[in-house]
């Protein structure tokens, strides 16, 4: 036998080796199948509410803070950074009203509450000369009307020992402008434990 021959048969012994050992992993292949999620900040309340995470809502008893609860606000899920929530009316029709904690600066989160009704962006002295004043526990907090051609958002930034907190109300216009004595009357009521 030529040593050419018997050399290329012994590698082929040791491929053919190699590869029945490496077929013979006894653990299967598993595969995994993970929902995406997508909030859409742009739709209204009753369909982003899919598209979001929610969990059940907090006792009263363990929330940061008291309130006055105004009638006919009913509790709802908690959504990301919530943490307390209410509607009003039924779905497509409902509102809804929050309380959540947040970064980012004045104007992006006034800029984006803009975008959620239909509004284009505005610079901060706009947004700083379009600020009402509103007490939440003795501070005086910034207070938006953000109104679109058929949806509008109530919105409150307070500074509480270093947190931002956001009190939100958004629906369609004419529940929303209903709604906006009692909202400001709940923003009012809040008092920090």
């Amino acid at each position: 036998m030529r040593p050419g021959i018997f050399h290329l048969g012994r590698c082929f012994s040791i491929a053919l080796g190699g590869l029945l050992v490496g077929c013979s992993d006894p653990d299967p292949i598993q595969q995994y199948t993970v929902a995406r999620q997508r909030p859409d900040d742009t739709s209204p309340p009753a369909s982003r509410a899919t598209a979001t995470p929610m969990t059940p809502r907090a006792s009263e008893d363990s929330l940061p803070f008291t309130f006055a609860r105004p009638e006919g606000w009913k509790d709802a899920p908690l959504r990301m950074f919530q943490i307390a929530n209410f509607t009003i009316g039924e779905s497509p029709n409902s509102a809804t009203f929050s309380v959540s904690t947040s970064g980012g600066g004045l104007m992006d989160n006034v800029n984006r509450w803009r975008r959620q009704v239909g509004l284009s962006d505005v610079s901060e002295s706009e947004i700083n000369a379009d600020a009402k004043a509103i007490p939440v526990d003795g501070v005086e907090a910034k207070y938006f009307v953000v109104e679109g051609g058929e949806r509008s958002i109530l919105g409150v930034i307070a500074q509480r020992d270093g947190t931002q907190w956001f009190l939100k109300a958004d629906g369609p216009k004419s529940l929303v402008q209903q709604e906006r004595e009692k909202f400001e009357t709940f923003v009012k009521s809040i008092r920090f434990k």
